[in-house]
C-alpha cells in the first residue's frame, strides 16, 4: 500500500474551513492504524495512516470530548505520537513504544486471549488462508513478550479480551494468561476494574467498591488471589445494587415461630433452584 502524503496547499485552507475537504467517516470502537491480523490480505501489519492522518483523527475526537484506542501492532509508535489514550493489543513494542507510554500517559490493553486461541483454532480450518497464518503467527509470538515488556516497565495495563475473535462467555480466560504471563492475581483483577474504570472515564462511579457508586459486585467459587481460575466460576453477580444470578443451593432458613415458618417456606419455594436464574 502506497501512502501519500497530504498536499500543504490544500491542507491549510481546510483547516481554517476556506475551501471544503474531504470527510473521514469511521465507525466502531477503535482507530485501525495498521493492517489487521486476521483480514484476508498478505499486506501486512504495517502501519497503514500517516502521523499527519492520525493526529488530525485524535485532535478531532478529543476536541469533541471523546477517547481514542488505537488497534494497531507496528502502528503503535506513530498512534502514540498522535496523542491516543489507549493502544489495543500492542502486539509489537519497542523501546520507544514504552518512552511514548509513558510521556502521554497512555494505556495499553493487551488481549492476549486471540494470540493463544486463535492458532489453535487453525488447524483444518480453511478459512483461514496462509496469509492469515502467517500473520497470525508473528502477532501471538509478539503478544507476551510485549505484554511482559510494558509490566516490567510499569505502563498502565486495562484488562481487554477482543472476545468475538475468541468465544464469548470465556472472557475470563484472559485473567489466566495475564497471570501465566507474569502478572500477579491481584494486578490482573486491578486491570479489569480500577485500571479499566480510569481508562474508561467511569472511575467516579465504576471500579471499585465504595459508597456513591454502583453496587456492581460478582461473587466467586473461591479465592481468586490464590487461583485466579476462580473468577471463571461466578456464582453471583449483584447488578447497580440489584440481584442478577444466583447459583448457589437453596439456603437452610431455621426459625421458631409459625409465622415465620410461613414465611420461610415462601422464601423456598421463590428460591431459584438448579440452573442459574435470571431476574
Amino acid at each position: 500500500m502506497r501512502i501519500i502524503e497530504p498536499d500543504p496547499i490544500l491542507v491549510d485552507p481546510i483547516l481554517v474551513h476556506l475551501i471544503e475537504g474531504p470527510r473521514i467517516y469511521a465507525a466502531g470502537s477503535a482507530l485501525a492504524a495498521t493492517g489487521s491480523v486476521l483480514s484476508d490480505t498478505s499486506t501486512g501489519l504495517g502501519v497503514q495512516m500517516t502521523d499527519g492522518e492520525l493526529k488530525e483523527i485524535v485532535d478531532t475526537a478529543h476536541g469533541l470530548g471523546r477517547k481514542v484506542a488505537a488497534h494497531g501492532t507496528d502502528g503503535v509508535n506513530p498512534a502514540l505520537r498522535a496523542g491516543v489514550d489507549s493502544i489495543d493489543h500492542g502486539t509489537f513494542l519497542d523501546k520507544t513504544s514504552i518512552k511514548l507510554f509513558k510521556m502521554t500517559n497512555a494505556y495499553l490493553v493487551p488481549t492476549l486471549m486471540p494470540g493463544h486461541f486463535v492458532p489453535l483454532s487453525m488447524e483444518g480450518n480453511p478459512l483461514y488462508t496462509d496469509a492469515i497464518r502467517q500473520k497470525t503467527t508473528l502477532a501471538a509470538e509478539g503478544s507476551k513478550k510485549s505484554f511482559r515488556m510494558a509490566q516490567e516497565a510499569g505502563i498502565k495495563i486495562a484488562f481487554g479480551t477482543d472476545t468475538g475473535v475468541t468465544p464469548h462467555g470465556q472472557n475470563a480466560r484472559e485473567f489466566e494468561l495475564m497471570v501465566a504471563a507474569g502478572m500477579s492475581p491481584a494486578d490482573a483483577i486491578k486491570a479489569a476494574t480500577i485500571t479499566a474504570s480510569e481508562l474508561l472515564g467511569v472511575s467516579a462511579k465504576l471500579g471499585t467498591i465504595e459508597q456513591g457508586k454502583l453496587a456492581d459486585i460478582v461473587a466467586v467459587a473461591g479465592n481468586p488471589l490464590q487461583d485466579v481460575n476462580a473468577l471463571m466460576q461466578v456464582t453471583t453477580v449483584i447488578l447497580d445494587g440489584r440481584l442478577a444470578l444466583h447459583h448457589y443451593p437453596e439456603p437452610v432458613i431455621l426459625a421458631v415461630s409459625q409465622e415465620a415458618h410461613t414465611e420461610c417456606a415462601e422464601l423456598r419455594r421463590q428460591w431459584p433452584r438448579g440452573r442459574p436464574e435470571v431476574y
